[in-house]
């Protein structure tokens, strides 16, 4: 099953750059999250933090790691 529209086409025009500001965004919101859990260290806050922030900063590595990966790869010359 292909999906419509070329989504990995459409990812190696700006899509590296909106991955990785994707990747940033992300992981200052994580940061976020983790410093709150120090700042104001509640069990539910900090409980949180660990599960939450923990996946939260997972999806930013995957997204900075998504975005190497189709910038690595070879792009086909445009006839």
């Amino acid at each position: 099953m292909r999906l419509p529209g070329r989504p990995i086409e459409r990812l190696m025009g700006r899509g590296v750059e909106r991955l990785t500001q994707l990747a940033c965004l992300v992981a200052l919101i994580g940061l976020a999250v983790m410093m709150a859990s120090i700042v104001f260290p509640t069990p539910l806050l900090v409980i949180f933090a660990m599960s939450g922030g923990h996946a939260i900063g997972a999806f930013a590595i995957l997204c900075y790691l998504l975005a190497v990966a189709i910038d690595k790869k070879p792009r086909e010359p445009r006839a």
